[in-house]
């Protein structure tokens, strides 16, 4: 091979390599994305969130959303819950609570936690789900949830 083909040829082969490298860092891009309509089956645990009130404070009460199927439900920080999903996929989705147990708390501040998330949950309309938390978003309030571990 003459000098001139040879550069030709290496010019040719760091092309490919380049095109090669761009294409991969583009699908892995890609494949980040493909949770984002994932399943959002499993239990999760609400760890923040914001609504209408402000930002969620929720003084270490264990709140919880157990989805699997249609027919799901959790606990808040005093009553336990079951709740129908139209969706169990990252997206567009309503929530109807259908059976809430009326226990009252014993501290007022897990009465108005309690009343926040329910009213809250009623609201949401959309899934998103990244590599770690589901988030459930309405109108007024956006709801933090990491998979529980408990």
């Amino acid at each position: 091979m003459h000098r001139t083909q040879q550069v030709r040829h290496l010019g040719a082969v760091v092309g490919l390599v380049l095109t090669v490298a761009v294409c991969a860092l583009a699908f892995s891009g890609c494949a980040g994305s493909a949770t984002e309509s994932g399943s959002i089956d499993g239990t999760w645990k609400l760890v923040g969130g914001t609504d209408a009130q402000g930002a969620i404070n929720l003084h270490h009460d264990r709140v919880t959303l157990d989805i699997h199927g249609s027919n799901s439900g959790g606990d808040g920080p005093c009553n336990a819950y079951s709740a129908i999903f139209s969706s169990t996929v990252a997206g567009e989705l309503s929530i109807k609570r259908a059976v809430t147990t009326t226990m009252a708390c014993v501290k007022k501040s897990k009465n108005v936690l309690e009343a926040r998330y329910f009213h809250d949950l009623d609201n949401i309309d959309t899934a998103h789900l990244n590599q770690r938390d589901l988030w459930l978003v309405g109108s007024n309030a956006s709801l933090e949830f990491v998979p529980d571990k408990h």
